[in-house]
């Protein structure tokens, strides 16, 4: 297996973003960690924070999101952190890809950017 590319990399986040936006209840998907701050390179991941309505349930959204990336790419694996509300997943091109969940009410920040 070969590890991605800055091009691959680039066209999943892009695709990952215009799927997830059609899911209900999602009201934004935010780009965190390195690639926020315009960090990225060969071995960089994906990281992401998904707001949600305050009227959703955060395992039928994980659930949608989960759904919606297995069926997109082949995956070496998928780690869910339920009670945190965070997944990891890790594509077969060895890109790994990690979305955190808040419900809109309870959003704050705790580190710069």
């Amino acid at each position: 297996m070969r590890l991605f590319t800055l091009f691959e990399r680039d066209t999943i986040k892009n695709t990952i973003i215009e799927e997830l936006k059609k899911i209900d209840g999602i009201i934004a998907i935010i780009l965190v960690g390195s690639g926020s701050v315009g960090f990225t390179d060969d071995i960089s991941d994906l990281d992401f924070s998904i707001v949600m309505d305050n009227c959703c349930e955060v395992s039928a959204i994980m659930k949608r999101v989960k759904d919606c990336i297995c069926n997109k790419w082949k995956l070496l694996d998928v780690q869910e952190m339920q009670k945190r509300g965070l997944q990891v997943y890790i594509l077969d091109n060895f890109l790994e890809i990690d979305i955190g969940y808040m419900i809109l009410d309870k959003i704050s920040a705790t580190r710069e950017r």
